[in-house]
């Protein structure tokens, strides 16, 4: 991948993830000098409606502080390209490790186990973040 800056702040690195939404880069804050995640959504999918949700849902985790839960540093829009499309994105903490889908338990009782000692988010976010999905 050739190097990107994104709003002539964040350089983008390597390609994390991909999903139906768009995609999620290892990115550099040229700025405060840290590692961040910039996740990329083509705006010619979501209309009008998705790019305001989508903010709305950027502005709602950046309000919530909890160690569970991944800070959102930065959002906006892109400028269009020559076919007119832009993205939108999110600038969010990078957080290293395996993705959960490479983690596989080796039976029932090791994933209760797991699930046990995972450190849930306090009721207050939790509630907070369910009233925002809907």
């Amino acid at each position: 991948m050739t190097k990107t800056l994104l709003n002539d702040r964040y350089q983008l690195e390597s390609e994390l993830g991909r999903g139906g939404m768009g995609v999620v880069y290892r990115a550099h804050d040229t700025l405060l000098e840290r590692e961040v995640a910039v996740k990329l959504v083509r705006t010619s999918t979501l209309g009008s409606q998705g790019r305001n949700r989508l903010l709305q849902e950027a502005q709602a985790a950046a309000s919530l502080n909890n160690p569970n839960i991944v800070a959102v540093y930065d959002a906006g829009l892109t400028e269009a390209n020559r076919e007119g499309d832009a993205s939108a994105y999110i600038v969010m903490e990078l957080v290293d490790g395996l993705p959960l889908s490479d983690y596989k338990p080796a039976d029932l009782m090791e994933a209760v186990t797991i699930a046990a000692i995972l450190p849930w988010p306090w009721k207050r976010p939790m509630t907070r973040a369910s009233f925002i999905a809907t």
